[in-house]
C-alpha cells in the first residue's frame, strides 16, 4: 500500500517550532514575540495568561528582572505527540510535551515535565504564528510538590523533637 505524501505545512510548522525554541532558549523575547499573533494568548504553569506579545515580556521581565527574581534561566525541549492536526491550509494544533530545565534566583535548579497544546494560524501569504498555547505541570507529582513535601517531612520532625524536649523538660521540672 503506497504511502500518502506528508503534507508541505507540517515542513513550515517545524520550522516554527524550530524557531520559537531557539529564540527561547536564547532569551530572545523580541524574536519570540515576532512569533505571536498580537492576540495570541498564553497560559504557563503558574496558572499566569498571558495575552499578546507585550504582556509575555512584561511577564519574562518580571520573571527574570523583577524585585526579587524568580528565574535565571528556563530551557525548553519540546516534543510533538503527532503531526499537527490541520484544519484547512490556515490552522493547526499540535500537542506534546518538554522537559523544561530552571535555574532558580535562590540558587536551586530544577527540571520540570510539562505538556502543552499549541494553535497556530497562519494570515493569506504571511508566516505561520501562534494563536495560543496552553502549558501545564502535574500537579501531583513534580520537582515543585516535592521540595514542599520534604520540607512538610523536615518541619514536623523537628516540630516532634522540640515537643519531646519541652515535655521532657516539663516533666522533669514538676517532679522537682
Amino acid at each position: 500500500m503506497p504511502s500518502t505524501p506528508e503534507n508541505p505545512i507540517h515542513a513550515d510548522l517545524r520550522v516554527l517550532r524550530d524557531d520559537l525554541v531557539q529564540r527561547f532558549n536564547a532569551k530572545d523575547w523580541d524574536g519570540v514575540s515576532g512569533l505571536l499573533t498580537a492576540e495570541a494568548t498564553l497560559a504557563f504553569p503558574d496558572g499566569r495568561r498571558i495575552k499578546g506579545p507585550e504582556e509575555l515580556k512584561a511577564y519574562v521581565k518580571k520573571m527574570t528582572e523583577g524585585n526579587p527574581p524568580i528565574v535565571v534561566s528556563l530551557k525548553v525541549a519540546p516534543e510533538v505527540d503527532d503531526l499537527t492536526t490541520l484544519y484547512g491550509d490556515d490552522t493547526g494544533i499540535a500537542t506534546g510535551t518538554s522537559r523544561d530545565h530552571y535555574e532558580l534566583a535562590y540558587g536551586k535548579s530544577m527540571d520540570l515535565s510539562t505538556r502543552w497544546t499549541a494553535t497556530m494560524v497562519k494570515d493569506s501569504g504571511g508566516p505561520w504564528k501562534i494563536a495560543a498555547l496552553q502549558i501545564g505541570a502535574d500537579v501531583f507529582d513534580n520537582p515543585i510538590l516535592a521540595a514542599a513535601n520534604s520540607f512538610g517531612v523536615g518541619a514536623a520532625l523537628v516540630t516532634a523533637l522540640i515537643g519531646m524536649t519541652a515535655g521532657y523538660l516539663f516533666g522533669r521540672k514538676r517532679r522537682a
